[in-house]
This record gives C-alpha cells, structure tokens and sequence, in this order.
C-alpha cells in the first residue's frame, strides 16, 4: 500500500498543486468488470433474466398453494377446471424460465469468452515486450509460455465464474 508522504514547501509549484496519492487498491472484482464493461449489455441483459429467473420458484409455489386450496372447493367441475387451468400456468412459467435460464447462460458465456479472449492478448502482448534475455530463461520456453497463455486465463475464468455465481 503507497504511504503518504509530507510535501515540502519547495516541492510545491506556483499553484500549489500536490500529487495525489492512491490510497487503497481497486478491488479485483472491480477490475475484471471494467476489463469486461465492453460486453456490459451482455452482461445487463444476463443478470435481468437471472433475477427474473430467481422469482419462478416462488410463483409456482403461490400457484401450488392456490391448488391445494382448490381441493376444498366441493365443485367438483370447477375444482376440475381451475385445477387444468392452473397446471398450464405451472406449464408455461417454467418454459418461460426455460428461456430464462437460456438467455443467462448464453449472455454470461458471451461475455466470460470475450473477456478470456482479451486476457490472452493482452498475457500476449506483455510477453512480447519482453526483453530478448528474458526468452532465455529455462521458465520461459515456449511450451511453457503457450501453457501460460492457455492455463491462466482459464483459471482466470474459473475465478470470475466463482466470484460472480457464490
């Protein structure tokens, strides 16, 4: 973490203008994210139909509760008829969760894909600014730098996925 340090008075400028010190480090969470806010519609649109998603559980039970307070009801015919109605709306709640639950996975997918993408560049791009020597290194070979780039970003994956689904 960067400390504070005191500013002398001939370390200030005619406006005195201090440099700012970061204090606390950007959580990793918050990184990720913003490496990923190129896919932020994906992203909007996966967590609109999770949180849909997360409410089909109740409603069924609502329904299911409205069934067995049918069974008391001593029209028969019309026990019989709500009861059909009310398994068709059971029916297409969860196709409509089905669909749901489809548009999250592929939305989140999307964007998890294009993220692992990016990751593997930029691994890419920082491994070819290395200087020459840097190469000559037994931990740099090249089977074990293309097993980098592969097993790192999928790991990396494997960390978003547990951080944003717990």
């Amino acid at each position: 973490m960067n400390q504070m340090s005191v500013v002398d008075a001939e370390e200030l400028d005619e406006n005195n203008y201090v440099p700012k010190v970061k204090l606390t480090r950007t959580p990793f969470l918050f990184k990720l994210l913003k490496l990923n806010s190129p896919e932020k519609f994906y992203l909007l649109i996966g967590s609109i139909c999770s949180f849909l998603f997360g409410g089909v559980e109740p409603a069924v039970g609502l329904i299911y509760s409205t069934v067995y307070g049918l069974l008391a009801n001593p029209n028969v015919e019309d026990q019989s008829t709500r009861t059909r109605y009310l398994s068709l709306t059971i029916l297409g709640i969860y196709a409509v969760a089905g669909i749901l639950q489809f548009l999250s996975t592929v939305t989140f997918a999307k964007s998890g894909e294009a993220l692992l993408l990016r990751m593997r560049l930029s691994t890419f791009k920082a491994m070819l600014r290395q200087e020459m020597g840097w190469f000559d290194d037994e931990k740099n070979t090249v089977g074990s730098l293309i097993t980098r780039l592969s097993s790192d970003t999928a790991a990396l994956t494997v960390i978003l996925n547990i951080l944003l689904f717990s």
